[in-house]
């Protein structure tokens, strides 16, 4: 079991818009994998957590401000290592031993239909959320 699991969030929605320290928190990491993609990268941090918590490593959880229980990032500092969601609003830019991994690659096109008919459910009742 992991000794600590830390949770925090790495940015936020301010009166100036979108403010995120994100490059803070990959500082003293050797590897950062950065997930690019429409979806499934939560999920993929989660499972990950998951498997490296049960080997009893400490983590550290970055959750999404607008989502609170999906993840932006996974940190692993006994790995030095970090898993981060690379798209908007935080647009991770690769470093020298950074991996990019492009999930849509990885899809497989029977489900590409279903998920991306999600996708626009999801934005669709995102939208009418904000506009109550």
């Amino acid at each position: 079991m992991a000794r600590k699991v830390l949770h925090y969030f790495a940015g936020g929605n301010t009166g100036k818009g979108f403010a995120h320290y994100l490059d803070s928190s990959l500082q003293g990491l050797d590897r950062v994998f950065i997930l690019n993609g429409r979806t499934g990268k939560s999920y993929i941090m989660e499972k990950l957590a998951e498997a490296w918590k049960q080997k009893g490593y400490d983590l550290e959880l970055i959750h999404c401000p607008s989502a609170p229980d999906s993840l932006d990032g996974l940190m692993i500092p006994g790995l030095k290592t970090g898993v981060v969601d690379g798209n908007a609003p935080y647009a991770i830019e690769p470093k020298t031993n950074d991996s990019v991994m492009i999930l849509e690659d990885a899809l497989d096109a029977k489900y590409e239909k279903e998920v991306l008919q999600l996708n626009r459910r999801i934005q669709e009742a995102e939208r009418l959320q904000t506009q109550s």
